[in-house]
């Protein structure tokens, strides 16, 4: 184990030193898995979904906040929209507009959520985003996954039935449909509902004052996702890969447990309770250490040929001199005699 924290020593050392290297590379994986993801989902119109627009638009993203990025995929998203119907193109930035009074009236830091939602959901660990959410942050986090999710199923409904939409000329009821079946559609809604409370018992149980706080609020969340999903299924009669919402839970636990051991690694064997009060109030107070090791320094001896002869040389003397004793004590038991009778009487 203690070889798992060194690890993560050097890895944060690693970290500090290239922090502004390792954050931009981060911002344009994110950037550039955002606008792949909608070319995949959505690419209608061949220019923006060239590869060579998505490499130019998350190289410019790396260089801004991350709020640019979603308003950015956000306008890519209209573009598709606009070349596949006018009806779909006006109900989506309808649904653009109040994703976007929301997300900046309640958690506007947390940009990076609405883009990681639909990126989880295609690469099938869905799960791991509302877990590592209610871990890391707290309720606030529920708008921005809600409206994740909400784009990841608008957009592969679209991907899905744009032959069935592309059928209907007039744009009325192209724009019923679309809206008919976001809001029907009770898979969208039980995962939002999933996603909102794994965040919410994630959060309340890490927070408290308990051993393993973490560990216990990781397991939690983890069954909250199947429980929920799960009786959904059954109680709306939706369609449910049971399989892969349990692997995929198991995941999100999984990454739970790395984000302990990274972020909140404490020994709770030293854990102490401290008591103080003032004027006003007696406070309570329960100390954990953070689990801490120091990296281990390797030293290396250079030994040249000048001091291995000078050591060699003085072996050799050293050698010699002490078989000439062993000779003297030999050749003379009298001597001997005396040598220890000084060392019995002067306790040498």
């Amino acid at each position: 184990m203690s070889e798992i924290f060194v690890m993560r020593e050097r890895l944060q050392k690693l970290y500090a030193q290239y922090s502004t290297i390792v954050d931009k590379g981060l911002q344009f994986g994110l950037a550039f898995l955002t606008f792949f993801f909608i070319s995949q989902t959505v690419g209608f119109m061949k220019a923006a979904a060239s590869i060579f627009i998505i490499v130019a638009l998350a190289a410019l993203c790396t260089f801004l906040s991350t709020v640019f990025t979603v308003l950015i995929s956000a306008g890519l998203v209209l573009v598709h929209m606009y070349k596949f119907s006018l009806g779909i193109f006006i109900v989506t930035a309808l649904i653009y507009l109040i994703m976007f009074i929301c997300y900046f009236k309640f958690s506007p830091k947390y940009g990076a959520v609405i883009l990681l939602v639909p990126i989880a959901f295609y690469f099938k660990v869905p799960y791991v985003v509302p877990l590592a959410c209610g871990l890391l942050a707290g309720p606030s986090l529920i708008v921005p996954v809600a409206f994740g999710t909400i784009i990841y199923f608008m957009l592969t409904y679209i991907k899905t039935s744009a032959s069935v939409i592309t059928g209907m000329e007039e744009l009325i009821p192209q724009m019923s449909l679309f809206i008919k079946q976001l809001v029907e559609n009770k898979e969208l809604w039980i995962t939002v509902i999933a996603f909102a409370g794994c965040i919410l018992v994630t959060y309340t149980i890490r927070t408290f004052s308990l051993d393993h706080a973490w560990f216990i609020a990781v397991v939690a969340g983890g069954i909250v996702n199947i429980v929920v999903l799960a009786s959904g299924a059954i109680i709306f009669d939706t369609t449910m890969k049971y399989g892969s919402l349990f692997i995929g839970c198991l995941i999100a636990i999984a990454f739970g447990f790395l984000l302990e051991l990274f972020v909140f690694a404490v020994d709770y064997t030293k854990s102490e309770r401290l008591q103080y009060e003032d004027d006003d109030y007696c406070y309570y107070v329960k100390a954990i250490p953070k689990i801490s090791v120091a990296i281990p320094k390797k030293t290396v001896k250079q030994i040249n040929e000048h001091q291995k002869d000078g050591n060699d040389s003085n072996v050799k003397k050293e050698s010699e001199q002490r078989k000439k004793h062993n000779q003297i004590k030999h050749d003379n038991p009298d001597a001997v005699l005396f040598e220890q009778s000084l060392k019995k009487d002067l306790d040498l």
